[in-house]
Parts: C-alpha cells; structure tokens; sequence
C-alpha cells in the first residue's frame, strides 16, 4: 500500500541519518544493517572454512524470531541508545497496528515485530544483538558467531570446540 511505502522511505531516511549511532551499538558480527551484509556473511563462512579445514559451521535461522523479540526491549535499547530514532518508532509502534487480520479476526499484536513490516528488519538487528556479543564473548578464539537478521553462522575450528560450545551451552541451561 501506498501508506507502507510512505513509512519504509521515512524510515530508511531515518536509519541512514542514524546509521552512525546504530553501528555503535551493534556488534561487529551483526550484519543486518550493514551495507552488502548478505555477502559480507557469505564470505566470512567462506573465508573461515577455507582457513580451518576441520572448521564447524552451525547455521541456523531462529524460529518465529521476529515474535522473539519484545517491542518493549527494543523500544528500550533505542531510547537509551538512539534517542533521535526512538520517538518515530514509538510512535509508529503505538499508532500503526493494534491487530493483524487473519481468517476475518483481528488478532491482537500483543508482542513481537511483525514479520513483512517495513520496520522490523532494522528494529530485528539491535532486538538479536545481545545474543551475538554473548554468543562470541563464549567464543573466545574458537570461532565466531555472526548473523544477518534471524539467520546466524557459527563458526568452530574444528568439531571438538563445537561439542565443548555445545556442552557449556548445556550445563548454563542447567543452573
């Protein structure tokens, strides 16, 4: 509709004047708001795996990740780090969709960034940033973690670090 083309343009214009501010609070591996960041993520798992030949790669794409995310976190992050960006999507969020139509009903968006809405991609990267700066805090120098929106790559040295990642994932789950 010609309502969402209006607010895609208003937002890219937005993003692009706070491109500065939402590099800085995005990890370096997370590559949904980076130029070319599809081919960037490419690359990196092209150029690991040619580095390590034992290398692991996990590749996985998170499941209904866009409802994952609460508005309420994501609204938060940009109030504290991008205050010039969160007035639009605050009022965007509040006034924009109360309820999606599915069937003839209207279901109530109770939580989560609603996948197709011209904004949920670049409210997705700083919603999921936090599990990638732990995902490869965990790393050290085992490999790396990046993602491009839901579709994160990590990538091991060999089988035996990605066994190790798996075991410590599973003894914090534990506590």
């Amino acid at each position: 509709s010609f309502k969402q083309f209006l607010i895609l343009q208003t937002s890219k214009l937005l993003f692009w004047r706070h491109r500065k501010d939402l590099e800085q609070c995005l990890h370096k591996q997370q590559q949904g708001l980076t130029k070319g960041g599809v081919d960037v993520s490419v690359h990196e798992l092209r150029h690991f795996m040619r580095e390590n030949q034992n290398g692991f790669a996990v590749i996985g794409d998170i499941k209904t990740a866009f409802n994952e995310i609460k508005k309420a976190h994501v609204l938060r992050l940009l109030r504290e780090k991008i205050p010039g960006l969160f007035n639009y999507i605050h009022a965007y969020n509040v006034n924009t969709y109360k309820a999606i139509l599915y069937d003839d009903r209207a279901i109530e968006v109770a939580e989560g960034l609603r996948q197709g809405d011209p904004l949920s991609s670049g409210l997705f990267a700083p919603g999921i940033n936090k599990l990638i700066e732990v995902t490869n805090e965990a790393l050290l120098d085992r490999g790396i973690c990046s993602s491009y929106a839901d579709d994160t790559n990590t990538l091991y040295k060999n089988i035996e670090m990605a066994q190790l990642a798996r075991e410590q994932s599973e003894r914090q789950k534990s506590l």
